[in-house]
């Protein structure tokens, strides 16, 4: 495994970790992140 892709999966691990399972999702070689906004209510 190359540096990058080691680099890659780490960050991956770590955003699921913090973000929760699904939170990245790859479709062929694309990569698309999602995730929520939460807004303050005044």
């Amino acid at each position: 495994m190359s540096d990058r892709q080691a680099a890659l999966d780490m960050a991956l691990k770590q955003i699921e970790k913090q973000f929760g399972k699904g939170s990245i999702m790859k479709l062929g070689n694309r990569l698309i992140v999602g995730f929520q906004r939460s807004q303050a209510v005044l």
